[in-house]
């Protein structure tokens, strides 16, 4: 089998564990084995830019032609560079009336910005991004007035609601014209209609001069699926939805033991020589 040119991964839940709060080692060695072959490397993450960059620094990607999505897909960033080949972003008066729409639902809202979120309340996903990802939190019952520039993300939360059950509460006209995106059972993650990992991915691929056929990719979560489903193979670590897991060619180890990296041993180098 020819050897792929291109691995994309999610980061939260893949990558890296939030259990052992680490990228395991093995998982680091592994990608290092692909980068010493000559592939690429693309980080594909629901995170801001600012929130992939210790990783981007731990793995070497900067140096070694490696690439950010990030925002779902809605923002990709040549990291050898830093030009930007996509920012999706929404308009001033999408994020006004999405940001209305909260209220209406009764949930809570962020919007993700540079290194900030902001948010109307505190919430588990909330706590995530500030422990976890290292991003500064703004707290405000009217965060409209600290938004500026662009913003590729929007989230609705609630840690008593299930959001597989909220989407049926989302008029049909905005689900035509947004993607909401389940990313967890608490947080659903908001973009423009067409983006998604496999958009961000796309954009890549360009830019690099390859096809699907030569993409390999792990994730975990809904979010994963699209990029899952277009790569030449992919994987769902075990802790992953079902979704993710009938959108993957394998299902490996969870995320705490390293399962990047058996992908990447087993099915990838594992089949270079093939």
């Amino acid at each position: 089998m020819k050897m792929i040119k291109l691995f994309a991964t999610d980061i939260d839940h893949t990558l890296y564990s939030s259990e052992l709060d680490l990228i395991p080692e093995e998982n680091i060695k592994a990608i290092r084995k692909l980068m010493d072959r000559g592939v690429t490397i693309a980080l594909a993450s629901s995170r801001g830019f600012d929130g992939i960059l210790p990783v981007v620094d731990q793995l070497g990607l900067r140096e070694h032609n490696g690439y950010g999505i990030v925002h779902n897909g809605a923002y990709v960033v040549r990291l050898s560079d830093g030009k930007v080949l996509a920012n999706e972003h929404f308009s001033p008066e999408e994020i006004a009336y999405l940001y209305e729409k909260s209220k209406k639902l009764n949930v809570g809202f962020s919007a993700m910005q540079g290194n900030f979120i902001y948010s109307t309340d505190y919430s588990d996903i909330i706590r995530y991004d500030f422990e976890m990802v290292d991003m500064d939190v703004l707290l405000s019952k009217n965060i409209m007035k600290f938004l500026h520039g662009d913003i590729c993300q929007l989230s609705y939360f609630d840690d008593k609601k299930n959001v597989y059950e909220l989407i049926n509460e989302i008029d049909e006209e905005d689900r035509e014209k947004y993607n909401f995106n389940c990313a967890q059972s608490t947080v659903m993650d908001i973009s423009l209609k067409y983006v998604n990992k496999y958009f961000g991915l796309q954009k890549v691929m360009d830019d690099l001069g390859i096809s699907g056929e030569e993409v390999a990719a792990t994730g975990d979560n809904d979010n994963d699926a699209p990029m899952l489903q277009a790569a030449r193979i992919s994987g769902c670590v075990a802790n992953g939805s079902q979704l993710a897991k009938e959108s993957a060619d394998y299902v490996v180890k969870s995320d705490a033991e390293a399962g990047v990296a058996q992908f990447i041993n087993e099915y990838l180098l594992g089949e270079e020589n093939v």
